[in-house]
């Protein structure tokens, strides 16, 4: 299942990996509260592959958190994912963030 989805927290930091699209995203939709509680960063280098459903969770996920108090950035954008994000013009909203993972 090398293409299913996963994430975990490390302190303030939530790590995607594997696929993120429409037919793997569900379990991480449902967490996404508990998911980005008290994180700082999302950091998305552990990615294959990226599309439009899984965009939108991101946007979700930094809300989540921003809801709660947060101010994420992202770690770890590859080139493609730029591209998706510079596609739907969301450069403003999925930012780099500065620090490391």
């Amino acid at each position: 299942m090398s293409d299913a989805l996963h994430w975990q927290r490390y302190e303030t930091v939530l790590k995607l990996s594997g696929k993120l699209d429409h037919e793997t995203l569900q379990p991480l939709w449902t967490a996404r509260d508990s998911a980005t509680q008290g994180i700082r960063t999302i950091d998305v280098s552990g990615l294959s592959r990226v599309d439009s459903a899984g965009l939108a969770l991101l946007v979700h996920l930094q809300d989540a958190a921003t809801r709660q108090g947060a101010s994420v950035g992202f770690a770890g954008i590859s080139d493609k994912l730029q591209s998706l994000i510079t596609l739907y013009n969301l450069q403003q909203i999925i930012v780099s963030s500065v620090e490391s993972c």
